[in-house]
């Protein structure tokens, strides 16, 4: 069985939203920057981390500050057949003041375009 790298298991966290800002913040300020490629975002990565919003268990701030970390990754990549769509939404969540605030509407828009 192959051990992941701290690296890795970091990026998993951030892609899944599963630590405070706070805990990504410093976990994502301890990575190297040279490695590409390390984890996959897919669109149901996406379509999660939007229910836990539509749920009330993230903020839109916290959308906004995730979707920020994942802009500036080098070390992530987009499912291939998605990636487009992906990068549309990232950018929206990441960019409030130029797409508007995220509501629960934009977050089920954006869920339904990911379930076609």
């Amino acid at each position: 069985m192959k051990i992941k790298s701290q690296h890795y298991l970091t990026l998993r966290k951030l892609v899944n939203f599963s630590s405070s800002i706070a805990d990504l913040t410093h976990d994502l300020s301890l990575l190297n920057y040279d490695e590409e490629n390390v984890y996959l975002i897919d669109s149901m990565s996406i379509i999660k981390v939007l229910e836990l919003y539509i749920k009330g268990n993230r903020t839109n701030k916290e959308i906004e500050s995730w979707a920020n970390f994942i802009e500036l990754r080098e070390d992530l990549y987009y499912e291939k057949e998605r990636d487009v769509e992906i990068e549309e939404a990232i950018n929206i969540l990441a960019n409030p003041i130029l797409f508007g605030s995220l509501t629960h509407l934009v977050a089920q828009s954006l869920i339904n375009k990911f379930e076609k």
